[in-house]
């Protein structure tokens, strides 16, 4: 599908490869045939085919914004090809190429799945899902409820307002928790993850993880690296894991309970309480009230 200024052109099939100067994407709708009909401005719409999903795709990166009646959603191309917003609908986009991309999600349930070069990509308001690809890209959450999975790069993953479902990819992620309530799986990579300012959940990985809670109620469980752990501003509870971890609290009330690893765990100025674990711990505490 080669996207063109002028008249609207109309393509059909199951994946739809959207090609522009300066960047490629495949549309998809979750399997489904797709009628999509390209054009600059949006006048003169043929009608759409039964039984498809009817895509308007606005070639000039303008436009009301609003599903043309019959048609199942409508999408903005920049008309340099570098950004794509999914307006509204739920249909999918996948980036090709390594050239740098941006897609922003819309108001419907949006897959989005990132490419090999750069890429940047917004979560919407619908329960999107979301892909990081093979390069290094940049994930923020939108207000909806959405689940955002690393790629193999060295992604910066930041939540939005709504619940979210975060894992991290094979490469060295930066994660950060948002305003909702999150739930966040370390990758592969050695990632550092900061909770936010809802109530957070944070599973270490098997690498390196370097992990922070926030300012809302935190909740960390050690994984199979050596994680190095400090509680947040907020309540923390933290569990140790398999590994040798460094567990210290923060300003906030912290319980931390020691795993199966000789953890070194150091109180805070917050009032913790401190369970020591199987593996032989140094616990030493802090400026605050501590049980130990």
């Amino acid at each position: 599908m080669v996207v063109r200024s002028g008249a609207a052109t109309i393509y059909e099939g199951t994946d739809i490869m959207a090609s522009v100067p300066g960047g490629q994407y495949t549309l998809f709708a979750n399997g489904n045939n797709m009628n999509v009909v390209a054009t600059p401005d949006g006048i003169g719409m043929p009608p759409p085919v039964a039984g498809l999903f009817n895509l308007e795709l606005l070639t000039s990166g303008s436009g009301s914004g609003s599903i043309p009646a019959g048609y199942q959603g409508v999408a903005m191309l920049s008309p340099d090809g570098n950004t794509i917003d999914m307006v509204a609908g739920d249909f999918g986009v996948q980036v090709t190429g390594s050239d740098p991309h941006t897609v922003i999600a819309g108001t419907g349930n949006d897959t989005i799945y990132g490419g090999d070069g750069r890429t940047m990509i917004f979560g919407g308001s619908g329960a999107d899902q979301i892909f990081g690809g093979n390069g290094t890209d940049t994930i923020q959450g939108g207000s909806g409820p959405d689940t955002i999975y690393g790629g193999n790069g060295r992604d910066l993953i930041v939540g939005g307002s709504g619940s979210e479902l975060i894992v991290g990819g094979s490469g060295k992620d930066t994660i950060i928790g948002g305003g909702g309530p999150d739930t966040i799986y370390a990758g592969h990579g050695g990632d550092f993850i900061m909770g936010g300012s809802g109530a957070t959940s944070i599973f270490a990985g098997d690498g390196p993880d370097t992990i922070t809670g926030g300012s809302g109620p935190t909740v960390i469980y050690g994984g199979l690296g050596h994680a190095t752990i400090a509680g947040g501003s907020g309540p923390t509870t933290v569990y140790g894991g398999s590994g040798r971890d460094l567990i210290t609290a923060g300003s906030g009330s912290t319980m931390v309970v020691g795993g199966n690893g000789k953890d070194t765990i150091i109180g805070g100025s917050g009032a913790d309480t401190i369970f020591a674990g199987h593996g032989g711990d140094l616990i030493v505490g802090g400026s605050g009230p501590d049980l130990i």
